[in-house]
């Protein structure tokens, strides 16, 4: 695949058509809720400089999508029974503007068919109709976007609370990177000094982070950590965050 450039794609909606609640069928609903395309992004971890397109949930027009396209030659599309139809007129577009892209679905191999679609029985699993009208009604009601906005004011409050603690501790030497959403922080260590020496001396002291360079494929980029904080109670957030500190500035010493 190295010769391709290569999109994965979850193809744009037609006429209005979203995502649906709880699922990726085509349907016409009052409230929008996408799943992470976990199938498309695990394909495209493994392919080097290739681009994630998730149009329905970016809100991205057919002709929006159309003009990303142009500039790739290989498009992985994920469908569905529902909405292959228009995933179909989709690619035809597709082929219209680049006579010689190629475009491929997401199969699941002959031998595992039966495994997945037994995790798919249990994902989807049938027969909970007053568990999913009540949670409809829950969400009509309001209630599910109350609890969000409640959410996200807490947990925006423990980020910074906990940026504030790493920053007194660490300004010096390392840079904290923190986004407006989301769980965790990432702070970017100095050149030599071993995030997963850090990680094992922040566990020494009682505390969890991740080293950055775990999560890289290919080669490392960055040293750093990564810094969760939704588990965390805010009273226990200034300590930890001091423990995290301490392994950093224990690790520059070594």
């Amino acid at each position: 695949m190295s010769e391709y450039k290569t999109l994965f794609l979850q193809a744009p909606s037609f006429d209005g058509f979203d995502g649906g609640a709880g699922s990726r069928y085509q349907a016409k609903r009052e409230i929008k809720s996408f799943w992470f395309p976990t199938w498309l992004a695990q394909s495209a971890a493994l392919v080097p400089n290739s681009r994630l397109l998730d149009a329905p949930a970016d809100e991205l027009t057919v002709e929006q999508s159309r003009k990303i396209a142009r500039d790739y030659n290989l498009v992985i599309m994920h469908t569905s029974t529902p909405s292959f139809p228009t995933d179909a007129k989709f690619a035809e577009l597709l082929k219209q503007d680049n006579p010689g892209i190629k475009i491929g679905y997401m199969v699941v191999p002959g031998a595992l068919a039966e495994s997945f679609g037994s995790a798919l029985y249990d994902l989807q699993r049938p027969g909970q109709l007053p568990v999913q009208a009540a949670l409809a009604d829950f969400i009509e009601r309001g209630y599910f976007a109350t609890h969000i906005r409640r959410l996200r004011q807490a947990y925006a409050e423990r980020r910074e609370l906990l940026v504030g603690v790493l920053n007194a501790q660490l300004r010096e030497v390392a840079q904290i990177t923190s986004q407006a959403a989301g769980l965790h922080l990432v702070v970017r260590l100095p050149d030599g000094c071993d995030d997963q020496r850090v990680q094992a001396l922040a566990a020494d002291r009682g505390t969890t982070v991740r080293a950055l360079s775990q999560y890289f494929i290919g080669p490392i980029a960055a040293r750093g950590l990564v810094v969760g904080f939704g588990y965390t109670p805010p009273d226990q957030l200034s300590h930890h965050g001091r423990l995290v500190g301490q392994a950093v500035r224990a690790a520059l010493k070594q």
